[in-house]
């Protein structure tokens, strides 16, 4: 199956980024695993096949298995796995962006972890993850005293995530402001600036659309 469409756009990035290697790929579906970020993913071309026996097959090989469809499809939540969420890909495809902003925008440091690990909220993900975060890249913006405001950073499967902003420093464009610079720090590494948002998440979803990223087609799970 072709999978340079849109909504494959995380398996590109995969196989670019992070080496991943093509287990299987027909016109019914591909399956790609990504040890580096520790995620297998199926993506489906037809509804005309059992998706769960590959799941499971992916259960086997790594912790994290999504499930990538051209069309919206329904799938439930199976053994193994704590966590279960539908989500839409949003990817940008525009120019860098011009910020500005009464505070600052910098790369968090390791000295700024007890303060990600008390405010990152995403349940399961370690201290090693969150340490890993920070090396990858996180942006932490702060006041004019150096206290931090919010921050943003990037998953194992480069997808932007992982955004805060401090309850005493919201409606000020803080949001806004991280994710405008984490979008310029992809595009100047040649990255697909792209994310993931819970199918509910209507603050999230309204935040990806002033800021002129593209809702895909099709539907991703992820089983965690």
């Amino acid at each position: 199956m072709d999978i340079t469409a849109n909504i494959f756009a995380i398996i590109q990035e995969a196989l670019t980024l992070n080496h991943a290697s093509i287990l299987h790929n027909d016109v019914n579906y591909c399956s790609v695993n990504d040890d580096e970020a520790g995620v297998y993913y199926i993506c489906l071309a037809t509804t005309d096949i059992d998706v769960y026996p590959l799941i499971e097959e992916g259960r086997k090989r790594q912790n994290t298995v999504t499930v990538i469809s051209e069309t919206d499809i329904e799938l439930h939540a199976t053994e193994g796995f704590s966590r279960f969420l539908k989500v839409r890909q949003y990817a940008y495809h525009g120019p860098h962006f011009e910020i500005n902003a009464p505070f600052k925008i910098e790369k968090m440091t390791l000295d700024d972890f007890d303060y990600l690990s008390a405010h990152y909220m995403r349940v399961g993900d370690d201290d090693a993850y969150l340490k890993d975060a920070i090396n990858r890249g996180m942006l932490k913006a702060m006041d004019e005293h150096g206290g931090i405001m919010g921050f943003i950073g990037e998953h194992p499967e480069h997808a932007l995530g992982m955004l805060y902003v401090d309850e005493n420093h919201r409606r000020k464009g803080v949001g806004s402001a991280l994710e405008k610079a984490l979008i310029n720090k992809f595009l100047d590494e040649g990255k697909l600036p792209f994310d993931h948002v819970v199918i509910d998440n209507y603050k999230s979803m309204s935040l990806q659309q002033s800021l002129g990223m593209t809702l895909d087609a099709g539907c991703i799970y992820w089983y965690f």
